[in-house]
Formats: C-alpha cells, structure tokens, sequence
C-alpha cells in the first residue's frame, strides 16, 4: 500500500503451533524470511499474526529487539520471533510501550493468559509508531492495533461538520405523536400552492421544531 510518499508493506502470518514438526516451522519461518527480503530498504515493513510463540516478559538478550515490556515465560518458539526479528532488523512492537496486562495479552482460554500475536516492525521508523496494544473483549484473540503518525504518509483531512436533523428522535413513541400532530396542523393552515412544495415544506419545518439539529460530531463513530 502507499500512504503520501511511503510504501507500507503488510505481511500476515500464521505459525504451526508448539505441537507441529520442526520441519513445518522450519519452512514457515524461511518462507517469512523471504517475504520480508523483497520488501525495499526503504519500504515500511509491517510482519503481524499468529505467530505462537512466548517473546517473554523481559528482554533478556534481544535488547534491540524486545522493548522489556512482554509477558509470560519465553519459550523456543518465542526465540524463534526474536531471531526472525533480530536477522532482519526489525522490533517486536507489541514489547516497546509500557503496558497493563490486559493491553499485552493476546490469547485467553479458560485460566490461561498468554501473548502470542505480534506486530514486527523495522527498526528504523519505528520512531513513527504510537501505540501498540491489544484490545480485549474478543472471545479468544485479541485484536493488536498499532498507530503510525508520519508527515511522510501525510496528513489525515478533517472532516467538515455537516448538520443533520435529529430525525432518530421520531423513533419515540410520544416524539413522533407530537410530530405527526404538529404536521397535520401546519398542513391544515398552509396556504395554496404546489402540493408538493406544501408538503415538503411541511414535513421540514415541522422536523426542525419537533427533532432540532445536531450542533456538534457525535463523541462515537458511525458504523456504515
């Protein structure tokens, strides 16, 4: 993807669990180190999934690639992570920010906790990132979030406030009472003229009374 002058360059990645055949890791993890081997010295590489593996809570040995700030124990597969991250200059962002447990676990079953999604950056922008947590709430993984601000990738537009009637307020019984009452009287003393410009004119006028206007962005996005 480009963003303004950058090219972000997103890989997926989905490990073989702890009981799968070292082959099989083996030839995901070259299969990786391929993937990120194309992308251009300049190009913004972002590794994120399912790796299934412990980074650990400390460094510990990475330092250069985990930020300290990890959970649970490492294991082999975890070290596998940092030895991906570490060959291609890249940083386990989920490990740079200081975090509350509940923003760096990624993985809940029953009693267990644990971390094993991530989002691997290269070292050298990483400067341009934010935030990176998890966010709980999901029934087994968390969904990891990662926030870049870079006047290279430009600038997000502001979005120009647009006024709306309050037209959801007829959803109320005693609201949409009044209104149709208030309807009926303008309509009953409108003077002659195109029936539908009366109607329309109507029907507005009596919105504006009866529902108002918004005066300001609502505090929660709207879903499409």
């Amino acid at each position: 993807m480009v963003f303004g002058e950058v090219i972000v360059r997103v890989i997926s990645g989905y490990a073989p669990q702890q009981s799968r055949k070292k082959e099989e890791k083996d030839r995901f993890y070259d299969d990786v180190s391929n993937e990120i081997g194309q992308a251009g010295m300049d190009e913004f590489v972002v590794l994120l999934g399912d790796l299934n593996g412990h980074v650990g809570a400390d460094a510990d040995g990475y330092e250069g690639v985990h930020g300290g700030w990890g959970y649970c124990i490492r294991n082999e597969e975890g070290r596998r992570v940092l030895e991906l991250a570490d060959a291609h200059s890249m940083v386990v962002g989920n490990t740079w920010l200081t975090r509350e447990p509940a923003r760096l676990i990624t993985y809940r079953s029953g009693e267990y906790r644990t971390m094993i999604d991530y989002i691997l950056i290269r070292a050298k922008p990483r400067k341009y990132v934010r935030n990176v947590k998890a966010i709980p709430g999901m029934l087994q993984h968390s969904m990891v979030v990662m926030d870049v601000a870079s006047k290279e990738m430009g600038r997000r537009k502001k979005d120009k406030f647009v006024a709306k009637r309050k037209t959801w307020k007829l959803q109320d019984a005693e609201v949409r009472k009044a209104f149709e009452v208030k309807v009926a009287e303008s309509w009953e003393s409108g003077k002659d003229g195109d029936v539908w410009e009366r109607y329309r004119d109507c029907v507005l006028t009596t919105a504006d009374k009866v529902c108002g206007w918004t005066k300001g962005k609502c505090r929660h996005d709207e879903t499409w």
